[in-house]
């Protein structure tokens, strides 16, 4: 911070976003970083942590979307086609233990699913980019031990 203006530093591993209020400001940071560090320069971020990053600087906007992990997440389901909707849940929706594999042989056949990675991307979708699921994904949490083919 210098005269009442920050500068933040996003770092994650080996990735770095470097943000300001005005461009002016990121120069001189940039300087002191590569006096302590060996950096390489790859120009204004476009994607980073599977988000893709689009600045309008006639609108002074920024949009952040993970629309290729989304798709990623999604084909292995084979629901690329599926349509698309408002609402992430439906209101009748209404998922509960009974779904949940009764016999031994239901409980295998369900391990094969890797229903906890596929929570994890959708887990990581909400805390990004898509807080509008977090309902259903929070309901969906409650069967991780026991996941069904409705959940």
């Amino acid at each position: 911070m210098k005269d009442g203006r920050f500068v933040y530093v996003c770092l994650y591993v080996d990735g770095m976003i470097i943000a300001a209020k005005t461009r002016e400001e990121i120069p001189e940071v940039k300087t002191a970083l590569k006096n302590m560090f060996k950096m390489k320069e790859l120009g204004e971020a476009k994607f980073i942590l599977e988000m893709e990053i689009d600045q309008d600087y006639s609108t002074k906007t920024l949009t952040i979307r993970q629309t290729r992990y989304i798709d990623d997440v999604v084909n292995p389901f084979n629901q690329q086609d599926a349509k698309v909707v408002a609402n992430p849940c439906e209101a009748r929706l209404k998922l509960t233990k009974a779904h949940s594999p009764k016999t031994e042989a239901e409980f295998w056949l369900m391990q094969k699913n890797p229903y906890r990675a596929h929570f994890g991307c959708l887990l990581y979708i909400t805390t990004c980019t898509r807080p509008d699921v977090a309902y259903i994904v929070t309901k969906l949490s409650r069967f991780l031990e026991n996941p069904g083919k409705q959940h």
